[in-house]
């Protein structure tokens, strides 16, 4: 009698903690890639580590919400340029924050794009906050004289 083979997948599971929040992830693969092929392994053993990433990234990033313009009553249509300003240098914060953590925590591969989120999010920071563009009075509230 021969001895039953051994199952052939292994399981394989990534955690990932960046300041005290937690990522999990879990993953099937093959006895033959994990022990035979080392290119494999570190193709699975990236995939995971870039899995628990995004699940870090979603927890920690500020919800985004999109609004349709008709859905707006008609005062609440427009925001007054302070306001946008500010909520463009909370991202920005929020953005940086996120870039510097994963850099801490070795996940080069995202930290050029969060990095590249951090820019544009300056350039419409400077544009807010800059004269660039302003008309020097508010469209509609032009009187004649």
């Amino acid at each position: 009698m021969t001895a039953p083979l051994p199952y052939p997948y292994i399981v394989v599971r990534c955690d990932l903690a960046i300041d005290g929040v937690d990522a999990h992830a879990v993953r099937q693969v093959s006895r033959d890639v994990w022990f035979e092929h080392p290119a494999g392994r570190a193709l699975v053993e990236k995939e995971l580590r870039f899995t628990a990433a995004q699940h870090i990234v979603e927890k920690l990033t500020p919800p985004v919400y999109e609004v349709n313009p008709d859905t707006l009553r008609a005062e609440e249509s427009t925001i007054s340029r302070a306001e946008a300003l500010r909520l463009a240098e909370a991202h920005g914060k929020a953005l940086l924050t996120i870039a510097d953590r994963l850099r801490a925590a070795g996940e080069n591969y995202a930290v050029t794009d969060a990095y590249r989120a951090v820019e544009t999010v300056h350039a419409l920071v400077e544009k807010l906050a800059g004269d660039e563009g302003r008309l020097p009075v508010r469209p509609g509230n032009m009187t004649t004289t």
